[in-house]
């Protein structure tokens, strides 16, 4: 009498973790990079990192090193934007002045009011 143990054939097994190991981190990464991304651009850094496919983790680090747009703040009721000449700085000035000095540089400038 004969034993024999006859192991069984895991390839199949094997093979389909190893898949869908592989698309979880093809899809995890993407995600990652949109949910990363500057306001509104989440779309855009998605399919970069589903573009590079293994170096989908590049793309999440190009998300995160991204920069948000600068945007610009409003005047307060009642005051204009005015930029110095010396040093080129914003400054918030009341409609009713007829002259400003610069906040940064501190040089006079003489306006016309609205």
């Amino acid at each position: 009498m004969e034993t024999r143990i006859e192991l069984p054939d895991l390839t199949p097994l094997i093979g389909m973790a190893i898949a869908i190991g592989l698309v979880v981190y093809l899809v995890t990464w993407p995600i990652i990079a949109a949910n990363e991304a500057p306001r509104g651009r989440g779309l855009v850094f998605f399919l970069i990192a589903l573009c590079l496919g293994p170096l989908a983790p590049l793309g999440a680090a190009l998300a995160c090193c991204a920069q948000d747009l600068p945007r610009r703040r409003r005047m307060p009721h009642g005051y204009r934007a005015k930029y110095c000449c010396r040093c080129d700085a914003r400054n918030q000035i009341p409609k009713a002045n007829d002259g400003f000095a610069c906040w940064r540089c501190g040089e006079e400038h003489s306006l016309t009011p609205v």
